[in-house]
């Protein structure tokens, strides 16, 4: 989820999903799904976003980086993305 306020395990949102990025985990591809919660009226300008190029470019650079790294604190090596990215 794209919205600053956090998601609640078990919680049933409506969103709209933007687009996905492609990992490879352990020889499979892992599909992460870029989405963003049309109901929070506190981020009003993610809810105009309709699709991944509506998404500012440091936004994306920042999930990006954070998919790439997240394994890395239990000792884990660094994600790769699949499709070139």
């Amino acid at each position: 989820q794209l919205n600053s306020k956090p998601c609640r395990r078990g919680a049933v949102q409506r969103v709209r999903v933007l687009g996905a990025l492609a990992l490879v985990d352990g020889g499979e591809t892992d599909w992460k799904l870029l989405a963003v919660d049309v109901d929070d009226s506190a981020e009003y300008e993610a809810v105009k976003w309709r699709r991944v190029d509506d998404i500012p470019k440091d936004r994306v650079g920042e999930i990006r980086e954070w998919f790439r790294k997240y394994k890395t604190a239990e000792g884990k090596p660094e994600n790769v993305f699949a499709l070139s990215g």
